[in-house]
């Protein structure tokens, strides 16, 4: 079984970053195949200078109801009536034949007048307008819109975005802040495999072939991913968000399309912007994982990280071109896993916590607390783009909700991954 370690693992491609990471471990430079740097804002997690500062940067069912059923009496026959008075009678027997007819026209009379529908038949009309099915409209007002297979709905809200002080792992630039989100969207309820973007793109970059077409794709810039929002926008009949020029062979730059103030405006797959990303990451819940507190520390488990992700810990894996990390606590063969393997938040999301970063749309700033509270995104351009998520090769605080990664947006690694969103009327 091949393991790549030390410098021979690198494949002749260069560090920038100095020896003590943004994972915090001297034996993970070795084991990030990238061509720029990523990282922290604090004293421990600078991102490269050659990378720049950090950037100021959603059937017709309904059953005809039929006419309600009544039971009409039928005519009586008046044949008899008729027939003794074109006889004509003995005057003895005129008295009781005029009275024959009399009885018979009064019948006739009762025959022709429609009987009234029953209180029965009333209850049972208004019953089947009640159980009839909805038609389209009702369905969506109701259960919400129709989303796109393997997608699911994250509705608008407010959460608090950040972390509180004593939240082992936090970061300085995780400061606490109300946010509300007015537009909910769908978002991938799995992280983009090699699988998905061999078909889309028609190549497969991963580090980690040998993992398979479930696992997730990695080495893709930031606008890579954008390109590939496109074209999952196309195949799906979506307009496009961005601009992108070059290729994914040579090289691809993308922005969003001028007709867009901010992404959440296009009507297209996009990635989700921080703030969405977050929310969609807590579901609700408060704690540093969706599925709890912060229990362990570096690469040791975690009791509640362990149940949603996968880290440095868990991470050991059986393929060929696997990492060795056993210096640095984790598996002597290591890697990514195939997406959705371990247990969904909420909101029913996989992997939001481990397996790969995740790029968001937003450039990155360490004061985003200062950022509009409604609907918040850093349109600022830069060459600094936010991750997010924690990965495999990452310790547990790296995993949390609130923790905040950033690279430069050309930069592809092996453990940087997406997800798309898109916008929901």
């Amino acid at each position: 079984m091949q393991r790549k370690k030390g410098e021979d693992a690198m494949d002749k491609r260069t560090l920038n970053h100095p020896p003590r990471t943004r994972f915090g471990l001297v034996l993970l430079p070795l084991a990030i195949a990238i061509a720029g740097g990523c990282g922290h804002p604090d004293s421990n997690r600078t991102p490269d200078a050659d990378a720049g500062d950090a950037a100021v940067d959603r059937l017709d069912a309904r059953e005809d109801a039929g006419e309600p059923a009544r039971e009409d009496a039928g005519e009586e026959g008046t044949a008899e009536a008729v027939e003794e008075e074109s006889r004509g009678e003995e005057p003895a027997e005129e008295a009781a034949a005029e009275e024959q007819v009399e009885e018979v026209a009064e019948q006739e009379a009762v025959n022709e007048v429609e009987p009234e529908p029953l209180d029965v038949v009333e209850e049972k009309e208004e019953g089947a307008e009640i159980v009839a099915e909805p038609d389209a409209a009702d369905m969506a007002e109701e259960e919400g819109p129709f989303l796109t297979p393997g997608f699911v709905l994250v509705p608008a809200g407010s959460f608090t975005m950040g972390s509180p002080a004593g939240e082992p792992g936090r970061a300085p630039d995780e400061t606490q802040h109300f946010v509300t989100l007015t537009v909910r969207f769908e978002m991938m309820a799995r992280e983009v495999t090699q699988g998905e973007f061999q078909a889309r793109v028609g190549r497969n970059p991963s580090s980690f072939p040998s993992c398979g077409a479930s696992c997730p794709v990695e080495q893709v810039s930031w606008h890579e991913a954008l390109d590939y929002a496109n074209l999952f926008s196309a195949f799906a009949g979506k307009a496009q968000c961005f601009d992108c020029t070059g290729s994914t062979t040579a090289g691809v730059s993308c922005s969003l399309k001028t007709a867009y103030a901010r992404p959440q405006d296009c009507p297209g797959f996009r990635l989700p912007t921080e703030a969405e990303w977050e929310h969609a990451a807590r579901a609700t819940t408060t704690t540093a994982f969706s599925s709890g507190p912060v229990t362990a520390s570096g690469c040791s488990p975690d009791a509640n990280l362990v149940l949603i992700g996968w880290y440095c810990n868990n991470c050991g894996v059986g393929y060929a071109g696997c990492y060795d990390l056993s210096g640095a606590g984790g598996s002597a063969c290591s890697g990514p896993h195939p997406v959705g393997g371990k247990q969904a938040n909420l909101w029913g999301l996989f992997d939001m916590s481990g397996n790969v970063f995740e790029w968001v749309w937003d450039w990155y700033r360490s004061d985003y607390e200062l950022l509009p509270g409604t609907d918040p995104v850093n349109m600022v351009p830069g060459s600094i783009s936010c991750l997010r998520g924690g990965g495999w090769i990452g310790h547990v605080h790296y995993c949390r909700s609130a923790d905040r990664g950033y690279a430069a947006s050309d930069v592809r690694s092996n453990h940087i991954g997406f997800r798309l969103v898109r916008s929901l009327p």
